[in-house]
């Protein structure tokens, strides 16, 4: 996920719309997803809370795993703390949607985005929408919504009243990424373990 600039916004409480615009609810379909609690004073529950609650809202359920509990065929969360300068410039995060498993999020540059009180709610966004592209399998972005390619100040402003929604052609392609996802667990099993270097195709966001 790329951001674009600073932004001067009212602080409201984060609360979860019912007002997600889709074209039809996802049924009968689990994700799992393995990330550690990032060290130091990270609002990473309720950052988890807000994600799932997102999914929930297209009728996909969201299962949660420390890492080193992590299931096969989880998505894996890892984080980097201290990102180098010149690295995938803007970027707050990176998935590898056509190796189905990884992301990775720059948390130095989520927590340096916004002020502290709105921390979860951006970091939220984040997750869910790398979460979409390793749904979806492929590397794409929508023109509106939380998989756009870049979010601007209306996007900022909108996240910390209601979450960003899915585009309905994005809910199509989650549905028919966990179909495939779910044939290939039962048929051939998904690879885990975290590789020395991540994909080369991913998706930075």
């Amino acid at each position: 996920m790329k951001s674009t600039a600073a932004l001067a916004v009212i602080l409201v409480t984060p609360g979860l719309s019912t007002a997600f615009a889709h074209g039809g609810p996802i049924t009968n379909h689990n994700v799992m997803v393995c990330a550690e609690v990032p060290e130091g004073n990270f609002p990473f529950g309720e950052a988890r809370e807000i994600t799932s609650g997102m999914f929930a809202r297209i009728g996909v359920r969201v299962q949660w795993h420390r890492s080193r509990e992590c299931p096969a065929g989880a998505i894996q969360v890892s984080f980097v703390t201290h990102t180098p300068d010149g690295y995938r410039p803007g970027a707050l995060a990176y998935a590898t949607p056509y190796e189905r498993t990884h992301i990775v999020v720059l948390l130095d540059r989520v927590e340096r985005d916004v002020p502290f009180a709105r921390l979860a709610v951006l970091m939220a966004h984040v997750l869910a929408h790398e979460i979409t592209h390793i749904l979806e399998g492929v590397s794409r972005h929508s023109n509106t919504g939380l998989m756009k390619a870049h979010w601007g100040p209306e996007d900022y402003c909108q996240m910390f009243y209601n979450p960003l929604p899915f585009a309905p052609e994005d809910i199509t392609l989650i549905e028919l990424g966990l179909e495939k996802r779910e044939t290939l667990a039962a048929t051939n099993g998904m690879a885990s373990g975290v590789p020395a270097e991540l994909a080369k195709r991913d998706t930075p966001r």
